[in-house]
This record gives C-alpha cells, structure tokens and sequence, in this order.
C-alpha cells in the first residue's frame, strides 16, 4: 500500500508557520511591555528621590525660587509617570490582543492536527485490514492445497 500523505499538510505547515510568528509577535509585545515597566519604575524612583531632595530643601532653609523648581520638578515627573501608566497599559492592550490571535491561530492548528491524526489512524487501519485480508488469503490457499 502507498505511504500516508496527508493531503491538507501544506496548510498544516503554513498554520504552524503563522502560529510560531504570531509567538514571536507576542514574545516582542511582552518584551516592550516589560521595558515599558521598567521606565515607570524609574520615574518612580526619580520622582521620590526628587521629593525627598525637596523635603530636604525645605528642611534646611532653602530659597523660595529652589523650593519652587522642586516642586515643579515633582509635579513634572507626576506627569511623566502617568503618562507612561497609558504607555504601560497600551502595551498591555496590544498583548491581549495578540494573545487572542495566538489562540485562535492555535486553534485552527489543532484542528487539522486532529485531522492529520485521524486520517492517519484510518490509514493505518486500512492497512491493518488490508494485511490482513492478504494473510487470510494465504492461509485459504494453503488450506485448500492440504484439505484438497
């Protein structure tokens, strides 16, 4: 009997192809989210320090005028991490929704792989059946040549 060729398996290679690039996608998103984060951090980071400079002006006397670019300075980084709080969160949007196309191209991966495998199962049942007719044919004949 021929080999098995699943006849839909260039679809199959090209599902897996979009699928293993969608990952890629995602993995990039995950990775830009992730630098995203790390700004956010920063900014936060700076702007406590940049408060507690301020604290620290004020506690030893500083000028109205340095006091006052503190404080701008704060209130400037206030707006910088909120900002980047839309940037972190869009980051998170964007991954959502690749990870809903990962899904779904995964999904339609998994469907021609449960065909592959069960035309491949009747395949092998095919030729199950097959040898086995072949081996039951033989011993006919051999029976028939020893009853006869």
């Amino acid at each position: 009997m021929k080999r098995f060729r699943f006849r839909l398996q260039v679809l199959l290679d090209h599902r897996r192809d979009i699928e293993k690039m969608l990952l890629g996608e995602l993995a990039a998103l995950q990775h830009e989210k992730l630098l995203e984060e790390r700004k956010l951090r920063d900014l936060n980071r700076a702007r406590e320090r940049a408060c507690e400079a301020l604290v620290h002006l004020a506690a030893h006397g500083a000028s109205p005028w340095d006091l006052a670019n503190g404080d701008e300075h704060c209130k400037t980084l206030g707006d910088d991490i909120g900002l980047q709080e839309l940037n972190v969160a869009a980051a998170q949007r964007r991954i959502d929704e690749k990870l809903v196309e990962v899904i779904e191209a995964a999904r339609e991966r998994k469907v021609l792989e449960q065909l592959h495998d069960r035309q491949r199962r009747e395949y092998e049942l095919a030729c199950a059946r097959q040898e086995q007719n072949e081996l039951d044919d033989t011993a006919s004949v051999r029976y028939a040549r020893g009853v006869a």
